[in-house]
């Protein structure tokens, strides 16, 4: 394992034996994809080559990472940067992972490694703003007036008297939580922020001491939107560091591109105003004011949606907002000697007149290139009215923007500045790890690159699989034979002789060693050019053929590919992921280029623990029709009550839009046996932890149900989801970046929508096998999956689980788990 101390480092154990005495320390046993992670990560750091790894539920993702990690911060004396996506995953880490990775490798390494965790400043409690207050508008002045004490009111007098409790004045532990409003009481922004030289509070303040500490740490926890400022904002906020490890990589994209995103509001722009007015000549202040007005008109106007054209008048609002704002900074001028309370006052008042004329500028320049050169989309989102409107206060009609793209600022902030290592359980989709690659502006990997593992078919699951004999009714999806007998005959043989699910090889790597000398870890899975999975229709046109040129295939990056199934990159046999890595020339440890200054990255798939095949079913509802666009048809709502019924509850029903999921709730609970709850009934980590605690209870939701469920053991045996989850077709950001794509020769809709839905269907079936023990069954029942040319992408962006499309199969095997769990 490559452990080598670089000149004037301190010599360790190499990683081998760190990992060995970290897993023995905790209990636990070591793992054969979690060794070949390390080995990678390890040789990340050492050569200074990117790593894509995916390691899937189970691996022990984590150790991998955080040893080799370890070894280099305390060899080298310096900080290594971990950024995660979720708070749990944080908490994870620092409350569980590191304390005990440090005990237990304290001895080897002759010291405790020691660790932080870090966020923006507008996480930590402000204690200047908790003594002096908020800018508050007037008509807040009643917020503690004991005769009007609101429930905003009582969330603020809770905060003040956890001041005086909280040791770090982390928001994030606070339980239960308060509202955005509420917090902005109590926190300030970093252009906020007084400085500790000036603050009064400056000795104790939270967000200070937070940094004092990460900058004495090998090891810096973080999260991706604070990543995303220190690389992208030339704002240094973490401390020195030369390697990244960014853990739940597939949400890098989305947390980049909501930190690079802005907004302008009407009644924003008049509460700045308002605020100017305390402090400089009403005159100035008053003319933001009627440009605030005038945009807050204007946006009423206006319809919803993308703007590719610079409506006129709205050009000329903006304008003279962007003229008005810069009138109101000039007149406030720079920071004086004020007293701290005058100075904060000045501050939160220029932090927002600076954000309002940055933001306008940023719109109105966005327009000035060709529409195809364009960085940025703007777009007009207004509240919906009428049934489908969300509970809770109307929000005024808002203009945004965002980058199309992020891979540019990522390919140069972020690697090429440091050695990064990115990984997920979900990174490879459509069988390649370059759709996401290409989002973050890594260049193509070698054509040579070889299949992942755990990718083979086999029998189906013992305990589920139907009578002997029967055989699927779809041969198209390349179901197994649940008897052992041969595979379908549209599955393609491997070289070891075990079918996947979608047809592809399973083979692995040679195991040749790479040009560094070293075993490369499982190789990596690359595009299937030349696939007639490429050639895709838009599912939201509603047709059948390739999406674009119809003559050309895409590959799932969306470049477009003249290759047919002879080109030697659609053959299974590839070579490993260390010899698929970018070829250029040599790089020095931490350095993320070669000479030339071309990134070169390496993938890696460590596998899973868990035999999919044998341990779950993917079922592909291929007789219903498809879905359409005024809710869930009586067939969708039937065939989920007949599942549930055979699963005996136990299930997850991943839907959509929160509109189907209350739909299907409130249709099905009359029809059920079973006790059923929806999300927004409660707070969601209420709804999981019953969901889990009660066995035979239903849990409907969306989104962040979709990633965000962890729940071992009989109270999931069946995920559902209603249909394939593309963005929708007035999606302003996703609508833009296919555009942009097809602009540039590719397959739009395979580069964005395409991929897109395969990694929310990838993390949505990860929800079933929680742990070794886990069985049960996937049911989609978009038949699209099935019968879209585009499904063989989609499908195997998902787990290898043995698959059928035959309802009575499924229906059977759900009742024979239930028998089995209820005579446990």
């Amino acid at each position: 394992m490559p452990s080598a101390d670089p000149p004037g480092e301190v010599r360790l154990p190499d990683t081998a034996a760190l990992l060995a005495a970290a897993v023995k320390a905790i209990g636990g046993t070591e793992r054969p994809g979690q060794v070949r992670m390390a080995e990678a990560v390890a040789r990340a750091i050492a050569t200074g080559e990117h790593l894509a790894a995916q390691a899937g539920t189970g691996t022990g993702k984590s150790l991998a990472y955080l040893v080799p990690a370890i070894r280099h911060a305390v060899a080298a004396d310096t900080t290594v940067v971990v950024s995660t996506a979720t708070i749990a995953l944080q908490r994870q880490l620092v409350d569980r992972d590191l304390p005990r990775l440090a005990e237990a490798l304290r001895p080897l390494l002759g010291q405790e490694p020691r660790f932080a965790i870090l966020k923006g400043r507008g996480n930590y409690l402000c204690l200047h703003r908790v003594h002096t207050g908020a800018p508050d508008e007037p008509e807040d002045a009643a917020l503690f007036d004991p005769q009007q004490l609101s429930a905003l009111g009582r969330q603020v007098k809770r905060l003040h008297e956890w001041a005086g409790q909280t040791v770090t004045g982390d928001r994030d532990e606070l339980v239960p939580g308060v509202s955005e409003q509420a917090w902005r009481q109590v926190s300030v922004s970093a252009r906020e922020c007084l400085g500790a030289q000036r603050c009064p509070h400056g000795e104790s303040c939270f967000a200070e001491q937070a940094r004092a500490e990460a900058g004495q740490a090998h090891i810096v926890v973080t999260n991706h939107a604070l990543l995303a400022i220190d690389a992208l904002e030339g704002r240094q906020v973490l401390p020195e560091h030369d390697v990244v490890i960014v853990d739940e990589a597939h949400e890098l994209v989305d947390r980049v591109t909501a930190a690079g995103s802005g907004a302008l509001s009407g009644p924003a722009a008049e509460t700045a105003a308002r605020r100017c007015g305390r402090l400089i000549e009403e005159g100035v202040a008053d003319r933001l004011k009627e440009a605030a007005e005038k945009l807050a008109a204007l946006l009423e106007d206006l319809p919803a949606g993308r703007l590719d054209v610079l409506p006129e008048p709205l050009g000329r609002a903006l304008a003279a907002l962007r003229d008005a704002a810069h009138a109101c900074l000039t007149a406030l001028g720079s920071d004086r000697a004020d007293d701290p309370a005058a100075l904060a006052a000045r501050r939160a008042v220029r932090s927002t007149v600076e954000e309002l004329h940055d933001t306008a500028v940023r719109m109105l320049e966005s327009f000035e290139p060709q529409l195809a050169a364009r960085s940025d989309v703007v777009w007009l989102d207004k509240p919906l009215t009428g049934p489908a409107a969300p509970d809770g206060p109307r929000r005024p009609p808002t203009l945004h923007i965002a980058p199309i793209s992020v891979g540019g600022l990522l390919r140069t902030a972020l690697f090429g500045t440091r050695t990064t290592i990115l990984t997920s359980a979900t990174l490879t989709l459509g069988g390649s790890f370059e759709p996401l690659a290409r989002q973050w502006g890594l260049p193509p990997l070698s054509s040579a690159q070889a299949p992942a593992a755990n990718r083979a078919g086999g029998r189906g699951p013992a305990d589920l699989a139907p009578p002997a004999g029967h055989r699927a009714a779809n041969p198209s999806l390349a179901d197994h034979d649940p008897a052992g007998g041969s595979p379908h005959p549209t599955a393609q043989g491997s070289e070891n002789g075990h079918p996947s699910v979608d047809g592809r090889s399973s083979a692995r790597g040679s195991g040749k060693p790479n040009s560094n000398g070293h075993s490369p870890p499982h190789a990596a899975r690359g595009p299937s050019h030349g696939s007639n999975d490429g050639q895709a229709a838009d599912p939201r046109s509603g047709g059948h053929g390739p999406a674009g040129d119809p003559s050309r295939s895409a590959g799932a990056d969306g470049s477009s590919a003249e290759s047919g199934p002879g080109d030697d990159r659609s053959r299974a046999g590839r070579e490993p992921a260390d010899v698929a890595a970018r070829q250029a020339r040599p790089q020095g440890p931490g350095d993320p280029s070669g000479e030339g200054g071309e990134l070169r990255w390496s993938a890696l798939d460590a596998g899973s623990p868990f035999d999919h095949a044998k341990a779950g079913i993917l079922y592909v509802a291929r007789h219903l029709p498809q879905p359409g666009r005024d809710g869930l048809p009586e067939a969708y709502l039937t065939e989920i009550a007949e599942l549930i019924e055979a699963a005996g509850g136990r299930t997850l029903g991943l839907f959509s839009s929160m509109r189907a999921a209350r739909q299907a709730a409130e249709e099905l609970r009359g029809r059920l046996g079973h006790p059923l709850l929806c999300q927004g009934e409660d707070a969601t980590s209420l709804l999981v932890k019953r969901f889990a605690e009660e066995e035979r209870t239903c849990l409907f939701g969306t989104l962040s149900l979709w990633q965000g469920v962890d729940v071992p053991g009989p109270s999931l045996q069946l995920v559902i989801m209603d249909r394939i989850p593309f963005p929708r077709p007035d999606d302003p950001i996703a609508s833009a970046r296919q555009r942009a794509v097809a602009a540039r020769g590719g397959n739009g809709f395979m580069a964005v929508a395409a991929t897109q839905a395969a990694l929310l269907l990838a993390q949505g079936a990860g929800r079933l096998l929680r742990s070794a023990t886990d069985r049960g069954v996937v049911a989609i029942l978009d038949p699209r999956l099935a019968t879209a040319r585009y499904g063989g992408f989609l499908r195997s962006s998902l787990p290898p689980f043995w698959t059928t499309t035959d309802p009575a199969v499924v229906r059977g095997a759900l009742r024979r788990l239930d028998a089995a769990v209820s005579a446990a």
